[in-house]
C-alpha cells in the first residue's frame, strides 16, 4: 500500500511540474499572438483598414489587455472619424495610464477631439433629431396602416356576417313562406302547339277539298264561266258554293292552327324551371281581316 501511495504522489508531482513548466510556455505563445495582432493592425491602419484594426485591436485586447491597446483603438476609431468612440477609449488608457508612453499623446489628441465633438454637437442633435422624426413618421404610417388593415379586415367580416344573416333570412323565408304551386305551362303548351298542328293539317285537307271542288266546276262550264246548259251551271254554281265554303273553312283552321302553334312554342319555351320563381304571362291571339299574330303581356 505504501509503495503504490508513493507512485501516486510521484504521478501527482510529475504532472504539477509539466503544468507549471507549460503554464509560461502558453502565456508567451497568447502574448506573442496578441504582438503579431497588433503589429497586424498598426498594418491595416496605415492602409486605411480602419475596421479591420479594430477588429485586430479588440481581439489582441482580449487576449492580453494592455493599456496601450486602448490607445491603439482610439486612433482607430479617430482616423475613422468617430470622435466620440476615440476620446472613450483615451479616456480609459489615461485612467489606466495617467502617466504611460503615450499618455501626451493621447492628451493632446482628447483635446483636439473635444473641440470637434463640441462644434459637431448641434450638427448631431440635429441629426439625431431627424432620425427620430423620421423613426416617429415610420412609426406612425405603421400604425396607419396596422389600422387600416383592421379597419379593412372588421369591414370583410361585417359584410360576410351580413351576407350570412341575409342568406339565413332568406332561407327562413322560403322555409316559411308556401311553396308556389308547379307550373303546367309546358304542358298546355304542348297540348296548345299540338292542336294548332292538328288545325293546320285539317286547313290543308279542307284547302285541297276545296281547290277539287274548285277543279271540277272548272270542269263543267270552264275557266270563263260559260256552260253547255242550264243544268251544268246550276251544278257547276253548286261546286263553286262547296269550295268557297271549303275555302273559308281552311282559312279558318289554317290561322287558328298557326296561333296556336305560335303560342304552344311560346308557352314552352318560357315554361319555368324547376326552382325557378313562378312567373305570370298572357299570350291574346289576334285575328283581323288583314292580319293574324298574338300579343304577349306579363313576366317570362
Amino acid at each position: 500500500m505504501q509503495v503504490r501511495a508513493s507512485i501516486l504522489m510521484l504521478v501527482i508531482l510529475v504532472i504539477a511540474m509539466i503544468a507549471a513548466a507549460a503554464a509560461p510556455a502558453h502565456g508567451d505563445a497568447v502574448k506573442d499572438q496578441a504582438k503579431r495582432d497588433v503589429s497586424a493592425g498598426l498594418v491595416a491602419q496605415g492602409a486605411g483598414r480602419y475596421d479591420e484594426a479594430i477588429a485586430l485591436y479588440n481581439k489582441a485586447y482580449e487576449a492580453v489587455p494592455h493599456p496601450e491597446i486602448l490607445f491603439d483603438l482610439g486612433q482607430a476609431y479617430r482616423l475613422k472619424g468617430e470622435a466620440e468612440t476615440a476620446l472613450g477609449y483615451y479616456r480609459r488608457y489615461l485612467a489606466v495610464e495617467p502617466n504611460g508612453r503615450v499618455a501626451a499623446d493621447a492628451k493632446r489628441w482628447m483635446a483636439e477631439l473635444e473641440k470637434i465633438v463640441k462644434e459637431q454637437a448641434p450638427k448631431k442633435a440635429a441629426e439625431r433629431a431627424a432620425a427620430e422624426a423620421r423613426a416617429a413618421e415610420a412609426a406612425r404610417k405603421e400604425a396607419e396602416r396596422k389600422a387600416e388593415e383592421a379597419r379593412q379586415d372588421e369591414a370583410r367580416k361585417q359584410a360576410a356576417e351580413e351576407a350570412r344573416q341575409a342568406q339565413a333570412r332568406a332561407d327562413r323565408r322560403r322555409h316559411l313562406e308556401p311553396s308556389a304551386p308547379p307550373s303546367h305551362r309546358g304542358t298546355y303548351g304542348a297540348i296548345v302547339a299540338g292542336a294548332g298542328g292538328g288545325a293546320l293539317i285539317g286547313g290543308l285537307v279542307f284547302g285541297g277539298l276545296a281547290r277539287q271542288k274548285l277543279t271540277a266546276a272548272e270542269a263543267i262550264c270552264g275557266t270563263n264561266h260559260q256552260c253547255a246548259s242550264p243544268g251544268d251551271a246550276v251544278r257547276a254554281n253548286e261546286l263553286a258554293a262547296q269550295s268557297r265554303m271549303r275555302g273559308n273553312v281552311s282559312t279558318v283552321l289554317t290561322a287558328a292552327g298557326a296561333v296556336g302553334v305560335v303560342t304552344g312554342a311560346i308557352l314552352w319555351w318560357t315554361r319555368p324551371a324547376p326552382d325557378a320563381a313562378p312567373r305570370t304571362a298572357v299570350v291574346t291571339p289576334i285575328v283581323l281581316p288583314s292580319a293574324i299574330g298574338v300579343t304577349l303581356e306579363g313576366a317570362f
